[in-house]
């Protein structure tokens, strides 16, 4: 039976009875499950319909579903998490890793268990509180950092690793404050697929930028080109456009006079420079300058006028060391503000003080800008008012325009001299820098040789890489969320930025322990975590070379183990209003066993129906 159908179907499939059709698509199907393309759930429930469709044109529609994209990564099969019903998962404190130094020090935290059910507990407590998430997921096949070269054979496929992080990043976007950030390393294979899921995620509005980490490893087997970079994503939970993460930068600044340094110019460009958009700063300086021996010739009688001009308005006058140079500055506000338009003139809303342009002064606007639109001074009126008078203010006559730029007086005692010239060291803020070089294999070096010697967990990151990163943030007690955690990088690098800078962040650390992954948090993430933080492992080994280069970082370590109960348990077996302890997640004990019944049923009743309300998943029965 030959069906009637329109020309998005080639012309050989019409030609094909039905059954025929079904039959190849069927097969297809079935290839793609083999090879891991669709996921084997998605594929029976296709072949189910393919069977039951009434005609070649429904066939092909549903055969389109399954090859939408595939082949671009575009678009990915979504799969639910393993939830069994039924059952709650909490933290329970694990007594063999945890350890305490001291009552008053900072106290971390290291989750031993499946991430994604990590992350549900994380927002008993922590929803909108974490300041920074750093993740470094498994985009190879090996969970102890082994590289896979591509992800079209390993197990982690990019369906895989799309569908395994959505609902993980949909809960750290839960978790993180309002001014919080995430940043995510990845290859390059996988950089633009991961960026249209942060996209989604997080919304493309919050893209803050992506950083370029040169690793230096200058040599390997590449065929085409050596990969000698990784990326590392940064969204913001909400970007306003304001600077988040900024880095120092130091430079020589020449001193002026023997005692100050130039600030910023505020006729400069900026952001928002046109005077429509800041109708309060386009006020006029009237500037005045001359000598015992000026071209005037009239040099006390313009003094005078002077004085008493700028008592008039508000303004001093300004005489130098040697008595020979005086200035005048006096701000008006002469311009018609119901005259601003975006192609308004100088002459349409600015008048002339005239008083004072006959007194010998000179006016000064602030200069157009682009397309010859009138800009706007970047300081207020009462600003360049009180700059002046506290003469912290410099006006010189440039090229094409005067200069008005803030004087900043320095110490004396911090003036160095050199080449028989004077400057200061001045530290200022600037936006990270795209490219970052740090090199990779300083964290293998330092994991395998010093901390942990033979330790096989292969290609750790370094911790200077995250201390930069963690450095970039505003607050020096941060809380820093890593869900994957690995090797512990991420808490060492905590540690270390804390002991240079006297801050106090607080790290959170999410890892597994399977068998098959090498038994990651016993073998590596506590022992290392125990050895940088005390300088000695659980069996009391002091012996390491790190231990011998470094003081122990401090802190005590809170060990989280997840576990699971039936949410419909009842006495005489333990029941879910006993197990789960409410201090481990920042409660004081209730004071009645209401209060811990109502705050369970509150929190336990499967923070999942919040992020994915179809699963149906039955919380305690309260």
């Amino acid at each position: 039976m030959v069906q009637n159908m329109n020309d998005t179907v080639g012309q050989a499939i019409v030609d094909k009875p039905l059954e025929e059709i079904k039959k190849a698509r069927l097969k297809e199907l079935e290839e793609y499950k083999e090879n891991k393309v669709l996921e084997p759930a998605n594929v029976d429930f296709l072949s189910k319909l393919v069977r039951q469709a009434e005609n070649v044109e429904e066939v092909e529609k549903l055969f389109t579903l399954s090859i939408l994209w595939r082949r671009t990564g575009l678009v990915f099969q979504p799969t639910l998490e393993k939830v069994r019903g039924g059952v709650i998962s909490y933290f329970s404190k694990d007594k063999r890793w945890s350890f305490a130094q001291d009552p008053y020090d900072l106290t971390h935290k290291l989750i031993i268990g499946d991430n994604f059910e990590a992350l549900l507990n994380l927002l008993v407590e922590y929803r909108g509180k974490i300041d920074c998430i750093y993740i470094d997921p498994p985009y190879g096949k090996d969970a102890m950092g082994g590289f896979a070269d591509t992800n079209y054979d390993n197990d982690i496929s990019r369906d895989n690793l799309l569908s395994m992080l959505k609902p993980r990043l949909e809960l750290a976007k839960e978790l993180l404050s309002p001014e919080g950030v995430i940043f995510c390393s990845i290859d390059d294979r996988n950089e633009a697929y991961l960026k249209l899921l942060f996209d989604e995620v997080f919304g493309e509005r919050n893209f803050y930028g992506v950083l370029i980490q040169r690793k230096g490893n200058t040599q390997n087997d590449a065929k085409t080109i050596q990969k000698n970079h990784e990326y590392i994503l940064c969204y913001a939970k909400n970007f306003t456009g304001d600077l988040i993460l900024s880095q120092p930068n130091i430079k020589k600044v020449p001193v002026l006079e023997n005692k100050f340094i130039l600030g910023r110019d505020t006729s400069a460009s900026s952001a928002h420079d046109k005077l429509i958009e800041r109708a309060n700063l386009g006020y006029t300086i009237y500037y005045l300058k001359d000598t015992e021996n000026g071209a005037t010739g009239n040099h006390n009688k313009l003094i005078e006028r002077a004085k008493e001009l700028g008592k008039q308005y508000g303004f001093n006058y300004l005489v130098s060391e040697n008595g020979k140079t005086f200035e005048e500055a006096i701000a008006v506000m002469d311009y018609d503000k119901d005259a601003i338009t975006e192609d308004a003139t100088e002459e349409e809303v600015y008048r002339d003080e005239k008083e004072l342009l006959d007194s010998g002064f000179i006016p000064i606007r602030p200069p157009k800008r682009k397309g010859g639109k009138l800009g706007c001074w970047t300081w207020g009126f009462d600003t360049f008012k009180d700059l002046w008078n506290k003469d912290e203010v410099l006006i010189e006559e440039g090229r094409d325009r005067y200069k008005v730029i803030r004087k900043i007086f320095v110490d004396p005692q911090d003036i160095v001299e050199e080449g028989g010239k004077k400057y200061v060291f001045v530290t200022n803020t600037l936006p990270l820098q795209s490219v970052v070089d740090i090199n990779n294999s300083n964290g293998t070096t330092l994991l395998s040789k010093d901390i942990l010697p033979g330790c096989i967990f292969s290609n750790p990151k370094n911790p200077d890489l995250l201390k930069f990163l963690f450095s970039a943030l505003p607050k020096k007690d941060a809380l820093v969320l890593d869900f994957f955690a690995g090797s512990g990088t991420t808490g060492q690098a905590v540690l270390e930025l804390n002991k240079k800078d006297g801050g106090q962040r607080r790290f959170i650390l999410c890892t597994n322990n399977l068998e098959e992954d090498g038994k990651i948090a016993e073998k590596v993430t506590a022992p290392r975590l125990k050895r940088v933080m005390t300088g000695s492992d659980y069996d009391g080994t002091l012996d390491f070379p790190w231990a011998k280069k470094n003081e122990p970082l401090g802190g005590n370590l809170l060990v989280l183990d997840l576990k699971e109960i039936s949410d419909k348990a009842c006495p005489p077996d333990p029941t879910p209003f006993e197990v789960i302890d409410e201090t481990l997640y920042g409660k004081k004990k209730f004071n009645t066993a209401r209060e811990k019944i109502s705050w369970v049923c509150e929190n336990f009743d499967g923070a999942e129906e919040r992020l994915k309300p179809s699963l149906g998943k039955e919380g305690p029965e309260c």
